[in-house]
């Protein structure tokens, strides 16, 4: 996982990527889920270009 980003977050956002439901979803808070996939997707673009 990457600095700052917690196990679950992190595995919450790869289940995201894989296109499944993630069992973080009913307690990760859907702004904060928002917030962090956000941030994330950022990331890979800067790690695309």
């Amino acid at each position: 996982p990457h600095a700052g980003v917690s196990p679950a977050e992190y595995y919450h956002q790869m289940a995201l990527l894989a296109g499944q439901r993630s069992p973080y979803a009913d307690i990760i808070p859907s702004a904060a889920t928002a917030g962090a996939g956000a941030i994330h997707m950022e990331y890979l673009h800067a790690m695309d270009s």
